[in-house]
């Protein structure tokens, strides 16, 4: 291995990458984006449910990605 590769690694390696957290918005976000992969299985779990309590159930799916960001999940941030 090269002193240049070696370099660069031992560069890689000592660097520090930051992670943001997700913000309230893109948890409601990322739920939008997989609502169209999570209604046909609610629709085959509950078959007889109707469209209107479908969409009532999105809210519940809000309130179950951001439950985190509120400090309300049990050893989160208060």
């Amino acid at each position: 291995m090269s002193k240049q590769a070696l370099a660069l690694c031992a560069l890689l390696l000592l660097t520090r990458a930051t992670a943001h957290g997700y913000g309230v918005l893109t948890h409601e976000a990322v739920i939008d984006s997989a609502w169209d992969d999570i209604k046909p299985l609610l629709s085959k779990r509950f078959p007889h449910t109707a469209p209107d309590l479908l969409e009532h159930s999105r809210a519940y799916a809000y309130g179950g990605c951001i439950v985190q960001d509120m400090g309300y999940y049990p050893f989160g941030s208060h």
